[in-house]
């Protein structure tokens, strides 16, 4: 699962965490972990996922979860296709 970052002229590839299992919490978990190692938590105001459906719900999808991991509410989220 390939994560980048993008706005303001830039366009950062952070990397491919590698996955325990394909749970909502693991890409939640590993996709936090990249965000915070890089120091962007506080300069992330959306996000945008492509995954399947059952990673996208409203209570306990990826965004969702990942917006709990870092105590943050995303202005947008979406998932689909990119």
């Amino acid at each position: 699962m390939p994560v980048k970052a993008k706005g303001d002229g830039v366009n950062q590839f952070l990397g491919v965490p590698r996955l325990t299992s394909s749970t909502v919490e693991a890409q939640a978990s590993a996709v936090a972990c990249l965000i915070e190692s890089w120091g962007l938590v506080s300069r992330i105001a959306s996000m945008c996922f492509d995954t399947t459906s059952s990673n996208s719900g409203n209570r306990n999808g990826t965004c969702v979860l990942l917006e709990q991991k870092l105590g943050k509410s995303f202005r947008d989220w979406h998932v689909g296709i990119t």
